[in-house]
């Protein structure tokens, strides 16, 4: 109903209060906006009620009164003749306790009656919403038809409780002929009050137990909306964590690439260092032979050879020799023999020496000493 209402109000104009629904008559408002906003708050704090139970009888009441005043054009409760509610009603039965009627008129359907009484629009204590939402009434009978003038109309006649007009019985004005009718019918009343009293007091309890309970649900929503306040709040911390997370994760492995790419770079470079540790190694190596061949030169410069000289064949036997006087220095033995290399060299680097083809002569270069001249073997002569 709530939702009808919010979803009606928007088609009225707040500056001339007129209501436009799609494929509906235009109605001209008394109030307004203000009317929409009021039955909203009334709507939204009414309790739970009974459900309303059909009466024929009263029912055969209100078809009486759409029949009388609708083809007149009349809009009034009471009859065309001036018969109140009340007696009308009571030629269909006795009501007990409490009685009401609602009139709408107008081109309403089933839920627009309902709407139109509800808002009950230019009418100051809303006596419509009252008798439509009265927890007196437990009973209703319902009429609508046409109407001259309104289009249309519908009628809601309201009982605690009624008590139909038995067959060939008459009332008037709600008074039994007998006496003896009157004390049955009384003694009905009694029990249907006491009855009435006991669904009162179980109402009652019932309702107690209802606000209990509405109470308590009451508290427990506002717990659970605390606890859901509380778990976004826990929410968006872990969200602005987890952005914190990622941050420093991305940090990291920027820095662990960039760590990763200088350890490779440490390692060339170590590998670097290390393959030049054995270069260096290898040239010191060779350094140290080479100091100690031109110490051994240096020493055998000047010294005088009277030993034999030899070349070397591939198979490491002496192939030709070059004999030594004790005049002889070491250099110039030397000389006689890279002159005698030289010679053969120009004949294809080969030639024979005692019959036999040299194929190969040591060097100085090959004992990493350099020049290129042949190694002097100095052998006993």
């Amino acid at each position: 109903m709530i939702e009808k209402l919010e979803l009606i109000r928007t088609y009225l104009d707040e500056n001339t209060n007129i209501l436009s629904e799609p494929n509906k008559f235009q109605i001209q408002m008394v109030e307004g906006d203000s009317v929409f906003e009021e039955a909203i708050k009334f709507l939204s704090d009414l309790e739970p009620l009974e459900e309303l139970q059909w009466d024929d009888n009263l029912c055969r009441s209100a078809q009486e009164h759409v029949d009388d005043i609708g083809p007149k054009g009349l809009l009034l409760y009471q009859s065309s003749d001036g018969t109140e509610p009340e007696d009308r009603i009571a030629k269909y039965g006795n009501y007990i306790d409490s009685l009401g009627e609602n009139i709408d008129f107008g081109p309403n359907d089933a839920l627009g009656v309902i709407i139109s009484l509800t808002l009950d629009d230019g009418e100051e204590e809303r006596p419509h919403r009252e008798n439509l939402f009265k927890n007196d009434y437990k009973k209703v009978g319902i009429a609508c038809g046409s109407h001259k003038t309104e289009y249309k109309m519908c009628v809601m006649d309201f009982a605690y409780d009624f008590i139909p007009k038995s067959l060939g019985k008459e009332y008037s004005n709600n008074k039994l002929k007998s006496n003896e009718e009157f004390n049955n019918i009384q003694k009905e009343l009694n029990d249907m009050k006491k009855a009435k009293e006991e669904t009162e007091l179980k109402y009652m309890q019932m309702k107690n137990d209802y606000n209990i309970t509405n109470n308590k649900l009451k508290e427990s929503i506002n717990e659970i909306t605390k606890l859901k306040e509380e778990l976004n709040k826990s929410k968006k911390i872990i969200e602005a964590q987890k952005k914190e997370i990622e941050q420093l994760k991305k940090k990291y492995n920027s820095q662990n690439q960039k760590f990763e790419d200088k350890l490779k770079d440490f390692n060339k470079f170590q590998n670097l260092i290390i393959q030049k540790d054995i270069e260096i190694n290898e040239l010191k190596q060779k350094l140290k032979q080479y100091n100690n061949v031109i110490n051994i030169n240096n020493k055998n410069e000047e010294k005088k050879i009277d030993k034999c000289v030899c070349f070397i064949s591939s198979d490491h036997e002496i192939t030709y020799a070059i004999p030594c006087s004790g005049e002889s220095t070491f250099a110039e033995v030397e000389e006689k023999l890279y002159q005698e290399y030289s010679r053969y060299r120009e004949n294809n680097n080969t030639f024979l020496a005692n019959g036999r083809e040299v194929l190969r002569f040591k060097t100085i270069n090959d004992n990493n000493i350099g020049n290129g001249k042949p190694v002097l073997l100095i052998s006993p002569s």
